[in-house]
């Protein structure tokens, strides 16, 4: 009577001396011809599974046919037996193929095994197996993650069990990749952005600084440009609204002979961007009061009146002397504030 291969090995154990950890890289092993060159649909030649746990298959079909993994405890009925292909990173498991490749295939507890040709078109077909057995042990994991088998073959892992395995992280939570993470009150050292939350931003050329003051809030509610020089600083006090200049220039207002009680029609410089609305400033470019018109009399002297319209500031000189005034050259200096 033969012993089974895994009884076999323990008596020689016993007998040479080897120890329990030793035996583990003990392997019996037994080859067969399962398919030889056949060129047409076929059982094949079944191969004794008893006593082993493990058989690897190399099929190789030279064109077009499929080989059908089957196995059987009765020696009778045979059953579809799922292989895994070593080429398959997801270790899927099939019962048939239709190309050349490397099986793993499980046999435990099987008494026969055979790769039947299922369906046959042309070529040949051979499918050579090795039968594996002997105690053995699982080390470490269930397998090794290689290019061709990597950690796709293990069960889903999450961001804490694999902070777990990694010894110099930084931080808590959740694994972060490249598009769209959510971030937690992160720490950022030193990092370049085009934008954030929305807001462009545009590097400059070495450095700059943008500070805003523990517990305050800076808004900007339209689009801003500021200009100045280096060093300069607006205080705006307890509060207010600040002023901007629209537009600026200088008008020369004409000479020509104003009536009593009348004033000229409006003297008029464009100010882009004006509005009815908005504020003129206006000042003399120089001392109005030896310039005919505008010296200080009496009997009174002309009124210039100013006021905007659209892109427009318009100035009327109004004489309110008894008598007709030829008023002097003069400018005025004008800005519309808004």
């Amino acid at each position: 009577m033969r012993l089974p291969a895994f009884l076999r090995w323990v008596l020689i154990a016993l007998l040479v001396g080897v120890s329990a950890t030793d035996l583990l890289a003990v392997n019996d092993h037994k080859t067969a011809m399962l398919q030889d060159a056949a060129g047409a649909a076929s059982n094949g030649t079944a191969v004794d599974t008893t006593g082993y746990t493990s058989l690897g298959l190399q099929v190789v079909i030279s064109d077009t046919a499929t080989v059908t993994f089957e196995g059987t405890v009765d020696n009778s009925n045979w059953v579809a037996t799922g292989c895994v292909a070593t080429s398959d990173t997801a270790t899927a498991t099939v019962t048939s193929t239709t190309a050349s490749k490397l099986y793993q295939c499980n046999v435990a507890g099987l008494a026969q095994f055979r790769a039947r040709i299922s369906s046959f078109t042309a070529g040949t077909v051979t499918v050579k197996g090795r039968l594996t057995t002997g105690p053995w042990s699982k080390r470490g994991g269930t397998g090794d993650a290689l290019t061709t088998n990597p950690l796709s073959q293990f069960a889903a892992t999450t961001s804490l069990q694999l902070k777990g395995v990694i010894s110099d992280e930084t931080g808590s939570g959740l694994l972060v990749f490249a598009t769209s993470p959510t971030l937690t009150t992160p720490t950022i050292g030193a990092a370049t952005a085009t934008s954030i939350n929305k807001m462009a931003v545009t590097a400059p050329t070495t450095s700059s600084t943008l500070a805003v003051a523990d517990g305050k809030t800076l808004t900007a509610s339209n689009t801003l440009t500021f200009t100045g020089t280096d060093g300069s600083s607006v205080a705006f006090g307890a509060g207010g609204t600040a002023t901007y200049t629209i537009a600026s220039g200088a008008k020369a207002l004409a000479t020509g002979a104003i009536a009593s009680a009348a004033c000229t029609s409006a003297q008029t410089d464009t100010a882009t961007g004006t509005a009815t609305t908005d504020a003129i400033i206006v000042s003399f470019n120089g001392d109005p009061t030896a310039v005919t018109g505008y010296v200080p009399l009496t009997t009174g002297m002309l009124t210039i009146i100013p006021y905007p319209t659209a892109n427009t500031v318009n100035f009327k000189v109004c004489n309110n002397t008894a008598g007709s005034i030829t008023p002097g050259a003069i400018t005025l200096n004008w800005r519309v504030v808004r």
